[in-house]
């Protein structure tokens, strides 16, 4: 996936920051926080809403509005003074428009974390001076998506969607907003010091992340196997992410780490928690800057690997619980804090202490972000700077949770393939969406033709009893995990293998054969790609599908598509093709799609037989779309 940026400006606050507020005090939890972007990618579909508006006018209802919400959040209009302040200048932020070469469908069939840093603008760890950036990239499709990468120098993850959802907000025209409190420098005062780095634990080195899902059955089962049954009348059971935090864990310890009686590190698991509901009194949520903190607990190693990990889940328990009035007292005293974070900065680096930490987006308002067009039908992350880090997050339909872990290489290698992990994460790589999804150019003229096929050359299929299936050729490089680049040469392509329903195959609304289509191309992912390196199971398979095709048992219909690929790029140095053709093929029921000249329509190469061919092409339906041509049989679609 390529992603161009096509045009960067700086949107200002609507109105200047009056002379008082121009000095923003940083508080002492921002000053040791990270200076890295916090990243959120939102997906929108053309015309999810019921309001519709071209992609020009949703680009600048969101600028218009991001304006009128930086009135309100003056700080992310501002610039970052060393670690002590912000200077709200009102110098703005940047806001980039981008396109990306691609549908959305295909993003979303079976998202890869990172290449959603691509629709962020910044490298993660590029802060300088800034607050905040924003990018809105563009899908051929007309879909788009929202990115927005807040400084966690400045903001916890409450204060993230505080901002996400009013800047939503203004832009649907919605006034009665909450007003944000920048008082977190009066509750947590600055500490001056320059022998520490809030950069620690930054990695430069390449860091794998993958998402894992768990659907509700599975998180079920991990709660039941984490319980405490001590008491067979009232057994304790853990939470969502409480279970789910103690089973990775323990499936990192026990897939990546050595032999614990040889270790003398030590292994801590934290836990980020929101400090405004645990302050006396507590404090509303609308508190914003960084109003959190970490709870470090040190699990018990001889239950690291055992089947009953109650102990781990109650090790993190006992800790948060610790997180309280009496303890944030302490926090505001910040001197006796930075000399515990300096300690622990060093055994860190040196290697003494092996830190896996979570953190959990569930609960928050991930998909209430509408612009004016409707809700999100996904909300992604990036692949993060720092390793051992597991971001929990709902999925669309809210009954899932994605684990986006971020691992080094060599570890995550082994956290993937272990079998009990395995056994518990959903084989299925995209989120589950609910809303009305317009298929792609591809998806409904290989649906239209396949039912035009079915409709006039095959008997009644109620007397048969062939199965009938269709094939999609799927380019293998965008789906390994990482990705390989386009430059490697070879077959490193494979069918995708469809059996639609047959009571689809005649009807007028035949979106379950592109349903079928698109399930079957989903599944063509780094799991598949696995196997197929393997070889000879997959070689079985086709052995037998070739004896069933010879026998006449399977009726196939095949697909591949040339669009996008640079057909009329060739010049030898006398111009590049007026057009390009290809030729009558050795295979009957194939499809070739390529582009025309022009880029706006698509030509149908369809071979078959020619007595299908005979019934095909006078297809009353069929004729009704195609665009007549002279010369070969031609469909310019």
């Amino acid at each position: 996936m390529k992603v161009e940026v096509i045009t960067i400006e700086t949107i200002k606050p609507s109105c200047p920051t009056p002379h008082h507020l121009r000095n923003y005090q940083l508080s002492f939890l921002d000053q040791i926080s990270p200076p890295v972007f916090m990243p959120l990618v939102l997906f929108y579909p053309l015309d999810h809403g019921d309001t519709k508006l071209s992609n020009i006018e949703k680009s600048n209802q969101l600028k218009t509005s991001l304006a009128e919400a930086l009135t309100r959040f003056y700080p992310l209009a501002g610039r970052v003074i060393g670690n002590l302040s912000i200077n709200c200048n009102d110098d703005g932020v940047p806001f980039i428009e981008a396109r990306a070469n691609c549908q959305l469908s295909e993003v979303l069939c079976n998202p890869i974390p990172g290449e959603l840093n691509k629709f962020i603008p910044y490298e993660l760890d590029d802060v300088r001076d800034l607050l905040m950036v924003i990018q809105v990239t563009f899908f051929d499709c007309g879909g788009m998506a929202v990115s927005l990468g807040i400084s966690h120098k400045v903001a916890d993850a409450l204060s993230f969607f505080m901002f996400l959802n009013c800047w939503a907000a203004t832009a649907r025209g919605d006034t009665d907003l909450p007003c944000p409190q920048f008082e977190s420098a009066t509750l947590f005062p600055p500490v001056n010091f320059t022998d520490f780095k809030p950069s620690t634990g930054i990695v430069k080195e390449k860091i794998m992340t993958k998402r894992f899902v768990f659907t509700a059955s599975k998180i079920s089962a991990i709660r039941d196997k984490y319980s405490d049954n001590t008491n067979a009348d009232y057994p304790r059971r853990p939470t969502r992410i409480e279970a789910l935090s103690a089973f990775i864990w323990s499936r990192f310890m026990a897939s990546t780490q050595a032999k614990l009686s040889d270790s003398n590190k030590i292994y801590t698991v934290l836990h980020a928690v929101n400090l405004r509901t645990r302050m006396d009194p507590p404090l509303p949520e609308y508190y914003f800057g960084n109003v959190s903190r970490l709870a470090i607990a040190v699990p018990s190693m001889d239950r690291a690997d055992k089947e009953d990990c109650f102990g781990i889940v109650k090790n993190m328990r006992d800790e948060i619980r610790k997180i309280n009035g009496d303890y944030v007292k302490e926090l505001r005293q910040g001197d006796k804090h930075l000399n515990f974070i300096k300690s622990r900065a060093e055994s860190l680096t040196k290697g003494e202490i092996i830190s896996f930490s979570f953190t959990s987006l569930c609960r928050f308002p991930l998909y209430e972000a509408d612009f004016g067009w409707g809700k999100p039908v996904w909300v992604g992350s990036a692949s993060l700077k720092f390793k051992n880090l597991v971001v929990f997050m709902d999925t669309p339909l809210g009954d899932e949770i994605e684990a986006w872990v971020n691992l080094k290489g060599e570890d995550m290698a082994k956290f993937e393939i272990d079998k009990e992990l395995v056994a518990f994460v959903s084989p299925t790589p995209g989120p589950r969406i609910d809303y009305p999804r317009c298929p792609t150019r591809i998806e409904a003229l290989s649906a239209f033709i396949w039912s035009c096929f079915m409709a006039f050359t095959q008997a009644k299929l109620s007397d048969s009893n062939k199965i009938y299936t269709v094939l999609h050729a799927v380019n293998l490089r965008t789906r390994i995990d990482p990705p390989l680049p386009g430059y490697y040469f070879g077959n490193v392509s494979w069918l995708a293998i469809v059996v639609p329903s047959m009571e689809s195959a005649d009807k007028e609304d035949c979106y379950g054969i592109v349903k079928n289509m698109r399930d079957e191309i989903r599944k063509v992912n780094g799991d598949y790609v696995k196997e197929l390196r393997q070889g000879d199971k997959h070689l079985n398979f086709i052995k037998n599908k070739a004896e069933s095709l010879t026998k006449g048992e399977i009726i196939s219909f095949s697909f591949t598509s040339l669009c996008r690929f640079p057909l009329y790029e060739v010049d030898f140095g006398w111009g590049k093709p007026v057009w390009v053709g290809s030729a009558s093929l050795k295979f009957k029921n194939l499809v070739v799609f390529m582009d025309t000249p022009m880029g706006d329509e698509i030509e149908a190469w369809v071979n078959l037989k020619g007595e299908d061919m005979a019934k095909f092409e006078v297809d009353k339906e069929l004729v009704a779309f195609v665009s007549p041509t002279p010369g070969p049989r031609i469909c310019g679609f």
